[in-house]
């Protein structure tokens, strides 16, 4: 009897060195694929053979860590890239103006003529009042940016949209458009910040005014659903998805800073709801939700 057991004991202690030497083996594998995935720069999914079901979900785990590093990486890859393309953006803007504030500086104290003086005068004026512009609206953009959330009230964001649309009469009257609007009878109530709401109307009404195709519409619904739509041909899906990025502009050769968009996603989600763009058939249309009690 003695023999059997010390043979049985054997036998155990065998299996389990063998199976230490396996596992050793298997953990220098996985050493190795670790050093070599994360030597790339780029992590790479660690891919092996391994039998060992806790040393396998140990890989599953590592490889899904891998892959959050690789999209972590790719998202500041982008934002780098977008920042490099922000300043340059920033620096087109900035220096076009000063080039034509020098240059008609230059010309003013060449001539004695009141007429041309006050020409190139009224042209300083309007090329510092483009400067001031952009520098107030990357300020408000950096303020905005670094908030986290908004104080809302329960607010008829029907009314603060009326008042949107009137305070846009001139540059709807000036490029011939006659807005198409549906809204509901009864005060629609909605938990926002009134003064962040009046900023998101007044920078979607103006983006479609000046960069549409002199149609307009807007559509509010009971649940604080807003539909604001209109012509514009010269977009493209690539163009839509890229919307509310800040800096960008569709049209490049239009001087725009490219962030009313994004100020007013950026204020919509903080007040706790939601926007965003869609394209078919030439129209494009920005889509709110409000959030209510």
């Amino acid at each position: 009897m003695a023999w059997l057991i010390s043979a049985l004991l054997a036998i155990t202690l065998g299996v389990l060195i063998y199976r230490l030497a396996v596992i050793q083996k298997d953990i220098k594998e996985l050493t190795r694929l670790v050093d070599e995935s994360i030597s790339l720069g780029i992590p790479e999914s660690i891919k092996t053979d391994i039998s060992d079901k806790n040393l396998s979900r140990l890989i599953d785990l590592l490889n899904d860590e891998l892959a959050h590093i690789r999209e972590i990486k790719s998202e500041c890859v982008a934002e780098d890239r977008g920042l490099k393309e922000a300043v340059m953006n920033i620096a087109h803007d900035l220096r076009t103006p000063l080039t034509a504030i020098y240059g008609n500086l230059d010309l003013l104290s060449k001539t004695d003529d009141p007429e041309e003086r006050a020409k190139y005068i009224a042209a300083v004026e309007n090329r510092v009042l483009a400067i001031t512009h952009l520098t107030e609206e990357l300020f408000e953009y950096t303020v905005i940016s670094s908030s986290t959330a908004k104080e809302t009230v329960t607010t008829d964001v029907r009314r603060i949209l009326e008042d949107a649309l009137i305070a846009s009469y001139p540059i709807f009257t000036q490029k011939g458009i006659s807005p198409d609007i549906k809204m509901p009878e009864e005060a629609v109530l909605c938990e926002v910040d009134p003064m962040s709401l009046s900023r998101v109307f007044g920078n979607i009404i103006s983006n479609a005014a000046k960069y549409g195709e002199n149609d307009f519409s807007v559509v509010m619904t009971e649940n604080g659903r807003i539909v604001f739509s209109n012509h514009a041909s010269g977009l493209n899906a690539t163009d839509v998805g890229k919307l509310f990025d800040r800096f960008f502009t569709a049209d490049p050769s239009r001087r725009s800073t490219g962030l009313g968009l994004s100020i007013a996603k950026t204020l919509v989600e903080q007040m706790g709801g939601t926007a965003k763009a869609e394209y078919s058939c030439g129209v494009l249309s920005i889509l709110l939700q409000l959030p209510q009690k």
